[in-house]
């Protein structure tokens, strides 16, 4: 007896854990792109900064040798993303959107000059998820409010039969 509880104890926590973890994934964005020059080189090891307008919580990532870069696990919302590079004017997109599952990609051309100057980009994040397969949707409080909670549409199993007493 004592053993089968603990072993129930452990199963329990083990759920709650696990389940927790997924959640977390579930829940956020992220960004990816590239870093180039411009001649089209990529560029490495350039600083991505992205700032949560709402909260000011900050991410930062680096540019791998391909140029490319990724900011995981981004809350939904909106962000302020600054490029920099050493010999680069630094780059910066004051307004970009991150929805929750989608991957955002913004690339990123920076320019030769003075590390003081600053360039604003204007592009847009594409509107196609081209990163990952996962689906999701940003939904407004109207349309979840609008979900019908009804038992009377899950499926009865044709094998299920009420429990009777053994005797």
């Amino acid at each position: 007896m004592r053993t089968t509880w603990i072993v129930l104890r452990l199963s329990v926590t083990c759920l709650l854990l696990s389940s927790s973890a997924l959640g977390q994934t579930g829940s956020t964005g992220a960004l990816t792109g590239t870093i180039s020059d411009p001649s089209g080189a990529v560029v490495a090891g350039a600083q991505v900064k992205a700032t949560n307008a709402a909260t000011g919580e900050e991410r930062t990532g680096v540019s791998q040798e391909n140029g490319n870069y990724t900011l995981p696990l981004l809350l939904p919302g909106s962000y302020r993303v600054e490029f920099s590079a050493t010999g680069f004017k630094q780059a910066v997109k004051p307004v970009l959107q991150v929805n929750v599952t989608e991957t955002a990609r913004l690339d990123v051309q920076l320019e030769v000059g003075n590390v003081q100057e600053q360039v604003t980009v204007t592009s847009e994040a594409g509107l196609l998820q081209t990163e990952s397969s996962t689906l999701g949707t940003v939904a407004n409080s109207v349309a979840v409010s609008n979900l019908r909670w009804s038992t009377a549409t899950i499926p009865r199993s044709s094998h299920s039969r009420p429990a009777l007493p053994l005797r």
